[in-house]
């Protein structure tokens, strides 16, 4: 007798949760840790926190359509490579923690999708690209910084006035500009 689930199912190495409200927001909860590289399922949308946290066999993931990924999904993992990532919306608290492909990120700013992940510099003020929607929690790393200037063709909430969401230890201050505490 063949027995089927409905609210789970294994494709791609990931178990999936199915049991949502919307039918193509589907859940990456586990992956098989022996998989090095990944290829996350399109319906799937969401990784779990921790799901390859500490994991040493991944090095490369293909995140399709992934809008949210949990804090520590990849922490202290052995990834090194990153493909898709377009449509990320939001990264939680230490997602890529001590990866490799983080460490070796180019350049001042870390982004994937459209949020800041990491800033590199060394400036005293920071003026953010134009197109980020979330900043993440840690993103900033030097002590220089003084303030962080949006600039004024920032969209970041169509149909509302409000600036990106904030890692603590920052405030508003004047016209898109923000200063540490």
């Amino acid at each position: 007798m063949k027995r089927t689930n409905t609210n789970y199912q294994w494709q791609n190495g990931f178990l999936i949760d199915k049991n949502v409200s919307d039918r193509t927001s589907y859940i990456a909860i586990y992956a098989n840790p022996n998989m090095t590289s990944a290829v996350v399922p399109t319906n799937v949308k969401i990784l779990k926190a921790g799901l390859f946290q500490n994991n040493r066999n991944i090095s490369s993931i293909n995140l399709n359509n992934v809008q949210y990924i949990g804090s520590n999904c990849f922490a202290n993992s052995s990834l090194q490579n990153v493909l898709g990532g377009a449509n990320v919306k939001s990264a939680g608290e230490n997602a890529f923690l001590a990866t490799s492909w983080l460490n070796n990120q180019n350049g001042d700013f870390v982004v994937l999708g459209n949020i800041l992940l990491g800033y590199n510099g060394n400036d005293e003020v920071v003026y953010i690209p134009d197109g980020i929607t979330r900043i993440c929690e840690n993103c900033f790393k030097s002590n220089n910084i003084e303030s962080i200037v949006l600039s004024d063709t920032h969209d970041y909430f169509p149909g509302l006035p409000a600036p990106p969401v904030l890692p603590p230890g920052l405030r508003r201050s004047r016209s898109r500009r923000f200063s540490l505490w």
